[in-house]
């Protein structure tokens, strides 16, 4: 009983702490508007580097299902989020015997991914939902002063750099803290 309420506590914080943060949004150079990088996958990640898997999963469900409620993407940004954490995370946890190596190869594997969910679903979802055809996004993404032309330079020239800026940050911000947080943590 006492480990459950133990992860339980934790789920909690590092959950409270993820919504709270996925608010902070910024704007990336040369990205479209409606694509904005936040942090709110540190928590995600230190979670499941002090608790486990299981952990940075709870966490991440508590982040997103939090983030319905504030939501203009009709769950579709909140289900990309939750998808790509889990990417991210499974990825690090899965590697991280191997040191830095590990948030290099789930950074790449989150941009993988990331193409391979847009094209297939993400996309398709967001068009159906907000009745926006791919050349009014390609446009929009023009305007932000990107030049692609295709939906495959979008995944190339977007998709990509996104995701590798946000798993970079991700682990250059988490890394830190968890080293200070593991010892009163007992990990």
């Amino acid at each position: 009983m006492h480990s459950f309420i133990t992860f339980a506590a934790r789920v909690g914080l590092f959950g409270a702490i993820a919504v709270v943060l996925s608010f902070w949004q910024f704007p990336v150079l040369f990205m479209p508007s409606f694509l904005t990088l936040d942090i709110s996958d540190v928590p995600v990640l230190i979670g499941g580097l002090l608790g486990g898997w299981h952990a940075a999963l709870a966490i991440a469900a508590v982040k997103n299902t939090l983030r319905l409620f504030a939501s203009s993407s009709f769950g579709i940004g909140e289900l990309a989020n939750f998808l790509l954490s889990l990417t991210y995370v499974t990825v690090a946890l899965g590697l991280r015997r191997y040191g830095r190596l590990a948030y290099v190869a789930a950074t790449l594997a989150l941009a993988a991914v990331a193409v391979i969910l847009n094209f297939t679903v993400l996309l398709p979802l967001y068009q159906s939902a907000f009745r926006i055809s791919s050349d009014q996004l390609l446009a929009l993404t023009r305007a932000a002063g990107n030049r692609v032309f295709t939906v495959w330079d979008f995944m190339w020239w977007v998709i990509v750099p996104f995701n590798l800026l946000k798993g970079l940050l991700v682990a250059l911000i988490a890394l830190p803290i968890y080293r200070r947080l593991r010892i009163p943590f007992g990990r």
